[in-house]
């Protein structure tokens, strides 16, 4: 995420590499806030940060793009986000306790665990799954660069001599 602010419009906009992202600018004396999606403007009349967040999130479901649903402190949540960084891959995070809505819906579908991974016409699973994960990944381009692939990023280091590593017998 970067931020660049405008002087000439009186602007800034937060936005990622693909410029996804907020905007707030100074309109007739007042702050206005708008988003923007892949670097094409949304509305950018909103009275609130907030309001600018909810569009930005509608905008973002509503064309299909990867969206993860999370807890605070939660290990399948950051394996989740883990690999999908690594894959090079861009979602959406959204905190599952400010989503009541959606939180109801997948209850009613029988999903208790988090993360909840959630991509327009396929149905949300709940729960770090690394073959659905991957599945998923599959279909998303990298953002940019090559993607490292699952137990590169980790590998152990091998080699080194047997009498140095811990509690090995010396001869």
């Amino acid at each position: 995420m970067a931020a660049v602010w405008d002087p000439d419009r009186v602007t800034v906009e937060v936005a990622d590499r693909a410029g996804t992202g907020l905007q707030a600018r100074m309109e007739a004396g007042a702050q206005v806030y708008g988003w923007q999606l892949d670097g094409v403007l949304g509305p950018t009349s909103l009275s609130s940060v907030d309001a600018a967040v909810a569009a930005l999130r509608r905008a973002w479901r509503a064309e299909g793009r990867l969206t993860v649903f999370t807890l605070d402190h939660c290990p399948a949540c950051r394996l989740t986000a883990r690999q999908l960084e690594r894959a090079g891959v861009a979602y959406m995070e959204i905190a599952l306790a400010e989503a009541g809505q959606e939180r109801a819906a997948f209850a009613e579908r029988g999903i208790r665990s988090a993360p909840v991974v959630e991509v327009a016409g396929r149905e949300p699973f709940g729960g770090f799954d690394p073959d659905k994960l991957r599945d998923v990944i599959s279909t998303f381009p990298p953002l940019a660069g090559e993607p490292v692939l699952p137990g590169q990023a980790h590998a152990p280091a091998r080699g080194g001599r047997p009498e140095r590593q811990r509690g090995a017998r010396r001869p």
